[in-house]
C-alpha cells in the first residue's frame, strides 16, 4: 500500500535562477525577481526549516527561507542561534528540500 503522493515545494517547482537574482541591487528586475522568489517562500510548508538551515550554514547566496542573503546577515547580527538540530549536516538544497518534503 502506498501513500498520498509527495506534494512538490514552491522551490522544486520553479526555475532554480528564481532563487539566485543577479544582485540584490534595487532594480525593478532585481526586486521583482526577489518578490516572486519570497512569495513562493511564504507558501511553503517548509519555510521555517529553510530559512534556519541558511542560517546555520551561512548561506551568502540567494533567497532562502524567505530572506535574502542581506536580510539573513541582519538575522545573523541581530542574535539568531542556530539548532544544530538533524538539518544542519546538508549541504545544499536539494537535500534539504528531498527530507523535509518527505516529513511535510
Amino acid at each position: 500500500m502506498t501513500g498520498p503522493p509527495k506534494r512538490k515545494l514552491p522551490c522544486e517547482l520553479t526555475d532554480p535562477d528564481t532563487w539566485f537574482p543577479a544582485s540584490e541591487a534595487s532594480t525593478p528586475a532585481n526586486d521583482l525577481q526577489i518578490e516572486i522568489a519570497k512569495a513562493h517562500c511564504f507558501v511553503c510548508p517548509i519555510q521555517e526549516a529553510c530559512l534556519e538551515w541558511a542560517l546555520e550554514m551561512r548561506v551568502e547566496f540567494g533567497i532562502w527561507g524567505g530572506q535574502t542573503a542581506t536580510e539573513r546577515r541582519a538575522t545573523l547580527r541581530h542574535g539568531f542561534i542556530p539548532r544544530r538540530d538533524k538539518h544542519s549536516d546538508h549541504r545544499d538544497r536539494g537535500a534539504l528540500v528531498r527530507e523535509l518534503a518527505s516529513q511535510a
